[in-house]
């Protein structure tokens, strides 16, 4: 779905799913990225690279490379974190212009990013909701073949592999206008791309659409678990008798330090050391916790109030629910965080 989707929308036309690969040493990363994603969709020599010091130096990438492909990605800052949103749904950079003090330079920045690595490194729920994750299993002696002799398979099979592809594409574009998702991620154009190709390649309406939300939540789950105070919220939150509490931060506070190690408590980076410092960091986690079933809701009346509402999701429930299916969705999982 990534790659049809990537061939059919130019740049400009719609926010690009981020492609992030996972997994261990030689499970074959970097074959995927540069041998099969590279040729399929920008066949040029730029290859994979390493993930650059400076904005700008993406950004001038960009402009050369319909998709940038980064291998090894350890780690990035919230500031690469909101640049890498920017990529995916299209925007600009501003900057001084050379050699002046009052003229900016705009530079409008929209691609396709594959991002691979061994470790997690997408721990803004901003980003994690506009990227899709695979996980590559581990290959054994038996299975593991030379990186030349894939090339080369890989370019005996290529013009009917490409063909397949773009009458595959072409088969989508004829039917998405008419086609509605009817579960829809942060991306909704992609969302209604893999609704169409559930109707193209005639599979149960909503099957690829549960993947895709499983995956969404998935990516969201694992920035709460880089968040001690998100895990620990959470927890809580799932564990109340009633899925419901209302208090003030204050008392939310005392409650949440009962389920952390005093150690915990005493690091300022790590947790909130005042009511109010708990507010201003649960904020901006209210989508993640949103995509676990966690409403977290803030009043400002007289007395602050902060009001958790915890419902377990069932993957795929709402598409259940819906008229316009003609096959019914596979059981939803009935599994929580």
């Amino acid at each position: 779905a990534w790659i049809t989707f990537g061939l059919t929308h130019p740049r400009g036309s719609t926010a690009y799913p981020i492609l992030v690969i996972r997994g261990g040493q030689g499970v074959g990363k970097t074959i995927l990225s540069n041998s099969v994603l590279r040729k399929l969709i920008d066949n040029n020599s730029a290859g994979v690279q390493l993930f650059p010091k400076h904005i700008k130096d993406m950004v001038i990438s960009s402009l050369h490379q319909y998709v940038l492909i980064y291998d090894n990605v350890r780690s990035f800052t919230k500031a690469w974190s909101d640049a890498l949103c920017v990529m995916s749904t299209s925007g600009s950079l501003g900057g001084r212009r050379l050699y002046t003090d009052a003229e900016e330079s705009l530079l409008q920045v929209h691609s396709l990013v594959v991002l691979n690595g061994i470790h997690p490194f997408g721990k803004e729920p901003d980003l994690a909701s506009r990227s899709i994750n695979i996980q590559l299993v581990e290959l054994d002696a038996s299975t593991r073949r030379e990186e030349s002799e894939i090339n080369q398979d890989l370019e005996d099979k290529l013009p009917s592999i490409f063909r397949g592809l773009l009458d595959l594409c072409a088969r989508i574009l004829a039917l998405e206008s008419s086609v509605t998702s009817f579960r829809k991620e942060r991306l909704t154009s992609f969302s209604r791309w893999i609704a169409t190709m559930e109707k193209v390649l005639d599979l149960p309406t909503g099957k690829l659409q549960k993947i895709y939300s499983r995956n969404v939540r998935a990516s969201m789950l694992e920035t709460l678990q880089d968040n001690t105070l998100g895990m620990t919220l959470l927890n809580f939150a799932a564990n109340l008798p009633e899925g419901h509490w209302i208090g003030t931060p204050t008392k939310l506070l005392d409650r949440l330090e009962e389920l952390v190690p005093q150690r915990v408590t005493y690091r300022q980076t790590e947790w909130p050391q005042n009511p109010i410092a708990l507010s201003k960091r649960l904020k901006p986690l209210t989508v993640a916790f949103k995509s676990q079933g966690l409403d977290i809701l803030f009043s400002h009346s007289t007395h602050r109030q902060i009001e958790v509402t915890y419902t377990p999701l069932k993957y795929g429930e709402d598409l259940s629910n819906s008229t316009n299916s003609t096959n019914s969705p596979s059981a939803p999982d009935k599994s929580t965080p």
